[in-house]
């Protein structure tokens, strides 16, 4: 893709297509995994939708995108991250700074993070 508009727009309109229905005739493990392999591909989605949120400027979306993930995954280092990323752009140093320790308690030498908070 060229852009980081149409990388947007081709995740957005894939987001909405994961829409996985409970096949009855399925046993419970096969369901459990379609359920779980759904779910992670629309972690996927959302952080991409982060990203491409991050590198067009608008911040308040990639947060969204972030409470998304972070809504069903607190463990989500890049969701952390990304989230961290946008609310320091935003100037909001304070949850910044929450969504960072958030990360640290997850992974204490993150590098990127590391860096990240010396700015904020």
């Amino acid at each position: 893709l060229a852009t980081w508009d149409q990388a947007l727009l081709l995740s957005e309109r894939t987001k909405n297509f994961v829409k996985y229905k409970k096949d009855p005739d399925l046993e419970e493990d096969q369901g459990a995994s379609i359920t779980s392999e759904a779910s992670a591909l629309q972690c996927t989605l959302r952080l991409n939708c982060a990203a491409a949120f991050l590198r067009l400027k608008d911040y308040h979306q990639c947060v969204a995108s972030c409470d998304e993930v972070l809504a069903t995954d607190k463990t989500n280092v890049k969701g952390w991250y990304r989230k961290a990323q946008a609310l320091a752009a935003l100037g909001n140093r304070g949850d910044a700074v929450e969504a960072l320790d958030a990360l640290f308690a997850l992974e204490p030498d993150n590098a990127a993070a590391l860096q990240l908070a010396k700015q904020v």
